[in-house]
């Protein structure tokens, strides 16, 4: 018995939320999320960036045709960078108002994982020690777990 309750030994890290089936939708919505607002950040950065340099390439050509045409060329690619991630910040909109997908926030559906939550029973995780307590536990009586 105390083998096998150490098979089921977990380790957790306290500053991330405690895992859990009915929470894994959730967590994957949020991390498609942020991901999706640092590609959106590092984009408007690139733009800034970009246009900044073309402006200073401008001003330091001294009139030279060649740098100017490279400066132009920069500045050119830059607005043209960020009229693009406009439409696609546009688009995501216009699905989320016409099909009800809001891409910027993922909210995906809950797993059905066959345990109905209305149902209650004389098991429980212990608090303070963290092992299942009660007479609905069966097996699990004594086995570590997450208070909730």
């Amino acid at each position: 018995m105390i083998a096998f309750t150490l098979i089921n030994l977990q380790i957790h890290n306290p500053l991330l939320p405690k895992p859990s089936v009915d929470q894994a939708p959730a967590l994957l919505g949020q991390t498609l999320s942020n991901i999706l607002t640092l590609l959106f950040i590092g984009a408007g950065l690139a733009f800034f960036f970009m246009f900044v340099i073309g402006g200073l390439k401008w001003i330091t050509s001294a009139g030279e045709k060649e740098k100017v045409e490279g400066a132009k060329k920069q500045i050119t690619s830059a607005i043209v960078g960020l009229i693009l991630i406009l439409s696609i910040f546009a688009v995501i909109g216009f699905l989320n108002q016409l099909f009800g997908v809001n891409l910027v926030e993922f909210n995906l559906p809950k797993l059905n994982t066959g345990s109905d939550p209305s149902h209650t029973s004389d098991c429980f995780c212990h608090d303070d020690l963290n092992v299942w307590i009660g007479s609905g536990c069966g097996d699990r009586e004594g086995q570590f777990c997450y208070p909730e």
